[in-house]
């Protein structure tokens, strides 16, 4: 596990999105980060379940449940009243700083996460290059735009020839950063401008189907990238819209393979309203959520210690009749999981959607 501090450092020196950027890039350090993240994880998963399966095993499901909870619910608490916070606090700094930076560098970007129209149409007098990728957040300059909803910001920009289906670092178009952050103004304009809302990216999806993913994720995403503060509600709301104008290039229809229609019937379940608890105004999505951050781990082990105590009630532990499911129910879920590497990261257990 003290791979990942080294792991997390080398992240600030090449493209991803970070909110921490060096100026110095290094294509090593890029290498040493695959090859750590191919086995860490998925590794880290597989330990721990092997061990579960032992104490069930040799104690039976109450000691399990104990001991877990003294190892696994109890730091995670702990954590989350602590590490957490200080957690949140230091990515605030960093995206300010960055986006301070960013900005500095580009008046391109600077009018766009100022969402000023204005400022964009005198930096692009200095002819920036509108097919290039920012290197923090991976996207093009109308894909950027696209995610902060103003049409005054993204209109200098078609005008000025920035292409409509131009692919972000994960495969996605603007129409897809549009439909995602629930600006239905600018998805309508993306359209009357030629864009293609039938392209995929590289996780097979359409611009439509990126909206399956929790309204939460995308009001964290616009703070991580410097863009101004909207609400759950308001993505929420400019998503029906979305889902209504474009609902007939979902990529689960009946041309798509079967295990796609699968995939994107499973995420819709998993981050739909009935999974998401309410408290006080705070609003917590119990697979589909960014809020715990680095502690993702920790929660997702506690919802797989539920997982195997409900197998184990229902006969589907190692020992029990129904144990030959266990290879279904686990190969099942997985296989919907497109990642390069499997389930071992923050996207489990949701499909990835290349925009977190």
């Amino acid at each position: 596990m003290l791979l990942g501090v080294f792991l997390h450092a080398s992240l600030a020196y090449f493209d991803y999105p970070w909110p921490v950027q060096d100026a110095k890039r290094s294509s090593l350090l890029q290498l040493c980060y695959a090859a750590i993240h191919g086995f860490r994880m998925p590794l880290f998963f597989l330990l721990s379940g092997f061990f579960s399966m032992l104490l069930l095993r040799r104690r039976g499901l109450r000691a399990l449940l104990t001991q877990r909870a003294l190892r696994i619910v109890l730091p995670f608490m702990l954590a989350a009243a602590t590490i957490l916070p200080l957690d949140n606090a230091s990515i605030y700094l960093a995206v300010a700083q960055g986006s301070k930076a960013r900005a500095a560098r580009s008046p391109l970007t600077a009018g766009i996460l100022a969402n000023d129209g204005a400022l964009v149409q005198a930096s692009l007098r200095e002819h920036p290059d509108l097919e290039a990728w920012d290197p923090a957040s991976g996207l093009t300059p109308l894909g950027l735009a696209a995610r902060g909803g103003n049409t005054e910001v993204i209109l200098p920009l078609l005008d000025a020839g920035a292409s409509v289906d131009r692919r972000d670092r994960l495969g996605g178009t603007p129409l897809h950063s549009a439909a995602f952050m629930g600006n239905a103004n600018v998805v309508e304009l993306l359209l009357e401008r030629g864009a293609d809302p039938a392209v995929t990216n590289a996780a097979g999806q359409t611009a439509v189907d990126a909206i399956d993913r929790s309204a939460s994720i995308a009001v964290k995403l616009r703070q991580f990238l410097g863009l101004p503060p909207t609400t759950v509600d308001a993505v929420e709301r400019g998503r029906e819209a979305v889902r209504r104008r474009l609902s007939a290039f979902r990529s689960n229809n009946r041309s798509a393979h079967p295990l796609d229609r699968i995939a994107s019937r499973y995420q819709a379940a998993l981050s739909s309203p009935r999974f998401t608890l309410d408290i006080e105004g705070f609003s917590l999505q119990l697979f589909d959520t960014p809020v715990l951050h680095h502690l993702w781990f920790l929660w997702y082990l506690v919802w797989m210690i539920a997982a195997l105590a409900i197998a184990d009630l229902v006969g589907m532990s190692s020992g029990g009749r129904h144990r030959w499911w266990l290879i279904a129910v686990t190969c099942l879920p997985a296989s919907l999981m497109w990642s390069p590497f499997g389930p071992g990261s923050a996207g489990f257990p949701m499909p990835a959607t290349g925009y977190i």
